[in-house]
């Protein structure tokens, strides 16, 4: 290991007085919104202070070379770095160690990153940092880490902590708080809490289960083509700025919403819209509360009547490609509380901004079972293969409506051969007769959703 003296060099960037004085000495760490899409706070590291993005969806601590002061800056990737591969990129590491500060916690020789080259430097045009950030924090779990400290992660000193994030760009109050909750920011707005249990007992990112998804007023439908444990994967990350869905999903939500959009860039799956097109309502159920979002909670004004619509698609290929990754355009929302190893909790006003006890649509028993990563195949009116479908879509109602009509004329025409001979039957024996035929019950066709998934270009939810 290489030891570098983590000494602040110059910045360009003008901190706020409100971060610059939010650093220690309180377990309220102030947050800034930067452009409504990424959110900074100030840490102490080595007894200087750094700007760094906080991210639940990676596990290291790291500092761009570029902001430390007599630091000697690698344009390739050292032999003896490590590698950290993120969501948007891979990042270069010396690692050092030193002591650092995060609101009122304060741990000794904890591992840090001195990152390297140029997607690390602000003034790049492919940095992986965006405003004023000097580096990034990460807040999931020690089985992530690629720095490993000797006394554990960050949230192994923690027993939970909440954020608040602000939804208008560039505007004050969002914050942190370790170890609790802010009673009076909940009590203030009439939120009601509603917990849902990560989904192992020994985790790596904060991931809870989805259970359905519903577009607009079409009918919920299961949110991905392979689960586990009976829900889609959903990786709670404040360092992800959009809400990224399965490829197929995006992909029909595309197909269905956003076909007179463009593309923001070639490389990338966020479009750019007229503020006057058309979005509907996404209600995500986790457990069995509903939460919605509304077309102005995930759309980002450009100016010039242009928004961006925050959705896009996770990784097309490896272990993400059927996982939600629920990033800022969620979390902007929602007040939301991290109980380290046990669950997440998301506040909410009932009955506006979520639904409590909403009856998920189970995954068929055919494509899960008690292990991970099971497949279905499931199927719908548009036959998009990949994704699996809660119950029946419009054709199959057709199809199940068409069988119990001929079934019933079935039975109609051999209640008529009975009667004519077995005339001499009893009214009672006939009566008894047809009370033995069963009804067939017609289960509600499930929502064939129209939404696909593409490769996420923002992001620090680490890859494995």
């Amino acid at each position: 290991m290489t030891r570098i003296p983590m000494r602040r060099g110059p910045s360009p960037w003008t901190r706020s007085r409100r971060l610059m004085n939010s650093a220690s000495n309180s377990n309220v760490v102030d947050m800034e919104n930067y452009q409504g899409t990424i959110y900074f706070a100030d840490i102490i590291v080595g007894g200087s202070t750094f700007v760094v993005l906080v991210d639940t969806g990676s596990s290291d601590l790291w500092i761009s070379c570029h902001d430390l002061n007599g630091s000697s800056c690698k344009s390739t990737c050292p032999s003896n770095a490590k590698i950290i591969t993120y969501g948007s990129g891979d990042v270069c590491v010396l690692q050092t160690s030193a002591d650092i500060e995060f609101g009122n916690i304060a741990v000794s020789n904890y591992a840090v990153g001195v990152a390297q080259g140029p997607n690390v430097n602000r003034n790049s045009s492919s940095s992986l940092l965006a405003g004023g950030a000097e580096g990034l924090f990460g807040l999931a779990y020690s089985a992530l880490a690629t720095l490993p400290s000797p006394g554990g992660q960050f949230i192994d000193y923690v027993r939970s902590f909440s954020m608040y994030l602000t939804q208008v760009d560039n505007t004050e109050g969002s914050f942190l708080l370790l170890n609790g909750v802010d009673d009076a920011l909940i009590s203030a707005n009439g939120l009601a809490p509603y917990t849902v249990m990560l989904k192992s007992a020994t985790p790596t990112h904060w991931t809870i289960g989805m259970t359905a998804l519903q577009i607009g007023n079409d009918t919920a439908v299961f949110p991905c083509s392979t689960a586990s444990k009976g829900s889609c994967d959903s990786i709670v990350d404040s360092g992800t700025s959009l809400l990224s869905m399965p490829t197929s999903v995006h992909a029909d939500f595309v197909n269905t919403y956003l076909s007179g959009c463009t593309l923001y860039s070639s490389d990338s799956e966020i479009y750019i819209c007229s503020s006057d097109v058309e979005l509907p309502r996404l209600a995500l159920t986790f457990g069995d509360v509903t939460f919605y979002l509304e077309k102005e909670d995930y759309i980002l004004d450009l100016g010039g009547n242009m928004v961006v619509v925050e959705v896009q698609a996770t990784s097309s290929s490896g272990s993400y490609d059927n996982t939600w990754i629920i990033g800022q355009t969620f979390l902007k929302v929602f007040y939301t509380k991290y109980s380290v190893n046990e669950s997440v909790t998301f506040y909410c006003v009932d009955n506006s901004t979520c639904t409590a006890g909403s009856q998920a649509t189970p995954l068929p028993a055919s494509s899960d079972s008690s292990g991970d990563n099971t497949g279905g195949n499931g199927f719908g009116r548009n036959n998009v293969p990949g994704i699996t479908y809660s119950g029946n879509d419009n054709s199959n109602l057709t199809m199940i409506l068409g069988i119990v009509l001929g079934i019933l004329a079935f039975l109609f025409i051999i209640s008529i051969v009975v009667q004519l001979f077995r005339y001499i039957c009893s009214r009672r024996r006939a009566f008894q007769h047809e009370q033995s035929i069963q009804s067939v019950r017609v289960v509600p066709d499930g929502y064939n959703q129209q939404q696909p998934a593409d490769q996420p270009t923002q992001g620090y939810y680490i890859q494995y």
